[in-house]
């Protein structure tokens, strides 16, 4: 039961991401987060909700496309779709008020009901 749980939340946290609620990141994460991204930089539960609350006020019609999810133990793997139109520079890409579609996958685990752990292996940008 719990790997279900475990993907739901997954699920959540990026449904509320699109309606612009950051607000899940405390329910679904847990107070040691950390966010280990493919360019090295490493995150806590704070950097995480700064860098979201900035991609959230730079990407116009913002939406994040759950794909694969698979779930084991007390990890779920996911791969996920976003899109939107930028209108404001972001440090992983300069170009402004252009449409941009970009996939990647991550590892979640959890302990206690709450993502401890995102690790990132894979960005596409189109």
């Amino acid at each position: 039961m719990v790997i279900k749980e475990n993907k739901e939340i997954i699920l959540r946290f990026w449904e509320q991401f699109n309606k612009g609620n950051l607000e899940v990141i405390e329910e679904c994460f847990s107070n040691n987060f950390v966010r280990y991204a493919i360019d090295g930089t490493v995150m806590d539960r704070e950097g995480y909700t700064q860098f979201c609350t900035r991609v959230l006020k730079t990407v116009h019609d913002i939406q994040v496309t759950i794909g694969d999810i698979v779930a084991e133990g007390d990890k779920v793997a996911f791969y996920f779709t976003f899109s939107g139109t930028q209108k404001a520079e972001l440090k992983s890409n300069p170009q402004t008020g252009k449409r941009f579609t970009m996939s990647e996958a991550y590892f979640s685990r959890f302990e206690d009901g709450k993502i401890v752990e995102f690790r990132n292996f894979q960005a596409q940008r189109q």
